[in-house]
């Protein structure tokens, strides 16, 4: 047996016996003459060898299973399973080359058990009689014990994309010999920080080839429904789910409804919603991450208009207008999944609650008064004469319309990343242009410093940026949500006497309450000393005139008594709508990065 440290076990070999002739045999029983020893002594010399021979072995053949073992674990992560990214064999062997050409080197390799692994060079294979005793190898002196521990240590690195080589030396990472120069190993890192850190803008997205004869039926087979629905619902971080196929969650689940509605097994369609709803349900109700609450009210609102879509229903054709032969092929078949979809509904109100209260309310609402109402132009503030002790009031005024608009197209970006349609983003993005309206409003109608006329035109100009902001992300509508702010800023720059009372209660004011455009007038402070303040008289004449308005449009009775908007009222999430998905299920793939393979497959 050659010799070796016992810590670079990788080096040890065990040689055959080596086959000894008649002379070299003759020689040996020679060498000590029967007369020099006595007959008994030989015999026990002889079975103490025995035994020892024996033992050895014995010692042999356990440690031989035991690193036979451990040798296919370290080639099960060679092959894709190690790493929160889950990398395939190949991707994973282009940042091993150099290490696996040392291994190859390092161990006689038998040509039945692995085949040779990754791009090029000679087999990885495995000795029957030198195997590892442990996947952490202990780091000996030696430089292929070194080389042996990077490698191993490179098993459980993320992120292979991101290796590179490095001439800068630093002792907290593996280093590994290459025929060229002795190179440094630089490992990425941590990948959750990594993508949390990293833009939109920054990811390379890379369009799949066409699969060929690789098909499947849009159908998904769950083995371990508790593990699927942590996998889904806990493992699906924001950071990972952005840079995969938007709205993944929906169409997994689906394709796994589907596939127990083809085997009409109602107890595993139910209990495999079951499961998933209620880690969902328990995951929303503690979040208050922006992103988290964005990714799943995408999904669920995806989910329940696929399940829509895909129904067996007759009673609503619109939802199936718009499908293809295949699509209509997909529909559900044995079970109507309209209980199903009620739960959706009420998970996907809750979602959105959390959402908009919890995640933007307490961020958005305290950018709304310093917005629109305290921000003023750079023309109006940077005058010539302007104190230098007053630039960081002034720049911090400057600054907090772009604040405000900022984080609207933060909400936004964050809503489409994760895939969200127009119907989601619109209800988002809208109900915060009601509660910027109302906000604003209600602090015009009881602040004197507000109701001028200079204030009229800053204002004005501040809502016509947000107005604009919504016409370049293409959601004209949420438009109107602001036209109660503009025809309040209209009311202040229009001449107040009676021959103007019929365009300041005409149409000028349409979207504002009688008694919200009597306070918006009671506060009214002339900026001129030419103009005289509003009589007692005029309002009451204003007063009548907007409530026989409110009877000829028939306005509910309560408008005519309202004056406080409803602040950050938040209505529920409206599910009427209905947004249909052209995305082919046959197309739908098992990102490795979730490690799903072991709980459910595609059939």
């Amino acid at each position: 047996m050659a010799s070796a440290a016992s810590s670079d076990y990788y080096c040890m070999t065990f040689d055959e016996p080596e086959e000894m002739d008649d002379v070299t045999l003759s020689s040996s029983a020679t060498s000590k003459r029967p007369s020099d020893v006595s007959l008994d002594e030989a015999v026990r010399g002889a079975h103490k060898q025995t035994q020892l021979l024996a033992q050895q072995n014995m010692d042999l053949n356990d440690k031989l299973t035991r690193q036979s073992e451990e040798l296919a674990e370290a080639r099960a992560q060679l092959r894709g399973y190690s790493g929160p990214l889950g990398l395939g064999e190949q991707e994973l062997c282009r940042g091993l080359s150099p290490a696996k050409s040392m291994l190859s080197s390092i161990t006689t390799m038998d040509s039945d058990v692995v085949d040779g692994f990754g791009g090029g060079g000679g087999d990885f294979r495995r000795s029957r009689r030198s195997r590892p005793t442990n996947i952490d190898p202990p780091i000996s002196s030696s430089a292929s014990s070194s080389g042996q521990s990077s490698v191993y240590h490179s098993l459980n690195t993320s992120l292979a994309s991101q290796w590179h080589w490095s001439h800068v030396s630093t002792p907290t990472t593996g280093k590994v010999s290459t025929p060229s120069s002795n190179r440094q190993f630089v490992y990425p890192p941590n990948v959750n920080t990594f993508y949390k850190n990293t833009s939109d803008e920054e990811i390379i997205r890379l369009e799949a080839f066409d699969k060929g004869s690789v098909t499947h039926s849009g159908f998904l087979e769950v083995y371990n429904v508790p593990e699927f629905a942590r996998i889904i619902v806990c493992e699906l971080k924001p950071s990972l789910a952005r840079l995969l196929t938007k709205n993944l969650p929906a169409y997994l689940l689906l394709a796994a409804f589907r596939n127990h509605d083809e085997k009409r097994d109602e107890t595993a369609l139910t209990g495999l919603f079951s499961s998933v709803h209620l880690v969902l349900k328990d995951t929303i109700s503690r979040s208050h991450d922006l992103d988290l609450l964005s990714l799943w009210l995408v999904n669920l609102w995806r989910l329940f208009n696929l399940l829509r879509q895909y129904s067996g229903e007759d009673k609503q054709p619109e939802w199936h207008v718009a499908n293809t032969e295949t699509q209509n092929s997909y529909r559900f078949k044995a079970y109507d999944v309209a209980p199903i979809r009620d739960q959706l509904k009420l998970r996907i109100e809750e979602c959105y609650s959390s959402l908009m209260k919890k995640a933007i309310e307490h961020v958005f609402s305290p950018k709304i008064v310093p917005g629109i109402l305290q921000h003023e132009s750079s023309s109006d503030l940077m005058t010539a004469g302007q104190d230098k002790r007053d630039r960081g009031g002034v720049d911090s005024q400057r600054k907090s319309l772009d604040d405000l608009l900022q984080f609207m197209d933060l909400v936004h970006t964050k809503l489409k990343t994760y895939g969200g349609d127009d119907v989601v983003v619109k209800q988002v993005i809208g109900q915060m242009a009601n509660w910027m309206c109302a906000l604003a409003l209600n602090h015009m109608m009881f602040r004197r410093e507000l109701c001028n006329f200079e204030k009229a035109i800053q204002i004005k100009h501040n809502v016509t940026e947000i107005q604009n902001w919504l016409n370049g992300k293409g959601l004209p509508d949420c438009r109107e949500n602001l036209e109660p702010l503009v025809q309040a800023c209209h009311l202040l720059q229009s001449r107040k006497d009676a021959s103007n009372m019929d365009t300041l209660c005409g149409e000028m004011t349409s979207r504002l309450k009688p008694r919200q455009v009597v306070a918006i007038l009671q506060h009214y402070d002339p900026s001129d000393e030419m103009e005289d303040g509003l009589s007692p008289e005029f309002l009451i004449q204003i007063q009548k005139k907007l409530n026989e308005r409110a009877i000829a449009n028939g306005d509910p009775i309560e408008d005519k008594d309202t004056l406080i908007m409803m602040g950050t009222y938040l209505p529920p999430f409206n599910t009427h709508p209905f947004s249909y998905s052209d995305f082919p299920l046959e197309t739908l793939s098992l990102p490795s990065c979730l490690h799903m393979q072991s709980v459910c497959r595609l059939v």
